[in-house]
């Protein structure tokens, strides 16, 4: 399901409107609206925390680096933008999104039942490139500001890129691959508020690289395992990072060999 931590926020908004401080003589009275009181107060702060549970989920995973295989050749671009300075004022947040590709060559293939769907692409001499920003100026009625930017690049000579569904609403599995060769690749992230401050950046080439993926889908949960790696690579990055609890300074490299797993669950 999709989370609108707008109306999360609106929610807690409208609780907030409820609560009163109201003074009874009788006892078995006040304490029933003390009981009540308690209740909106957790249910002010809940919905205030799955609105900002979603947030930070989505800046989590919109971080993610996939490989991309463009489907047509030329230039492929698109972008999107939510958002409004009245917005900023009254505490929503802003974002933009936009993603844009060079292929000299690429082509693509889809079928598509009931129960079955297949997708497939291929591309020659591809370069591609994508970014997101995320603006907050106002968190509870608070100047409270917060910039998050987010930006990946990659190239390669050959890419190809395949996925399979099979099931229906309630059940289903879908298993999906992409890898590349002769490839480059590198990413950038900057986080600023007045709790954290995070800087980090990771460039890499390899002959080859790949990844593989395995989605399962039972009702509103979907759960998905994905293993990537690279073969002749070399790769060097650093990060810091100064966020609550958490202090780090770190660089990084890899030379002919590298490899992780992804565990990701989306409700």
């Amino acid at each position: 399901m999709q989370l609108d931590t707008e109306t999360c926020k609106q929610l807690a908004s409208a609780i907030a409107g409820l609560k009163g401080a109201v003074s009874f003589s009788y006892p078995s009275l006040q304490s029933r609206h003390e009981q009540i009181q308690a209740k909106l107060d957790s249910l002010q702060s809940f919905f205030l925390r799955l609105a900002e549970l979603g947030e930070n989920n989505e800046n989590q995973l919109s971080s993610s680096q996939h490989i991309h295989v463009a489907n047509l050749p030329g230039v492929v671009y698109n972008g999107t933008y939510k958002g409004t300075v009245s917005g900023l004022a009254s505490g929503r947040a802003a974002q933009a999104i936009g993603q844009a590709s060079y292929a000299v060559g690429a082509t693509s293939a889809a079928y598509k039942n009931d129960y079955v769907s297949t997708y497939g692409a291929v591309s020659a001499l591809e370069a591609n490139a994508q970014g997101k920003a995320y603006l907050r100026l106002i968190k509870n009625k608070q100047f409270d500001p917060k910039l998050d930017v987010e930006a990946s690049a990659s190239a390669h000579l050959l890419g190809a890129e395949g996925k399979a569904k099979i099931g229906n609403d309630f059940v289903n599995a879908e298993i999906g691959a992409a890898a590349e060769v002769g490839a480059l690749y590198g990413e950038a992230q900057a986080t600023f508020s007045k709790d954290e401050q995070v800087l980090s950046a990771q460039v890499g080439a390899a002959a080859a690289r790949g990844e593989c993926s395995l989605a399962f889908e039972l009702a509103d949960a979907k759960v998905t395992v994905g293993v990537s790696g690279s073969v002749g690579s070399v790769e060097a990055g650093f990060r810091y990072a100064n966020e609550p609890g958490h202090w780090e300074v770190s660089t990084n490299g890899a030379l002919f060999a590298g490899g992780g797993v992804r565990i990701q669950v989306e409700y």
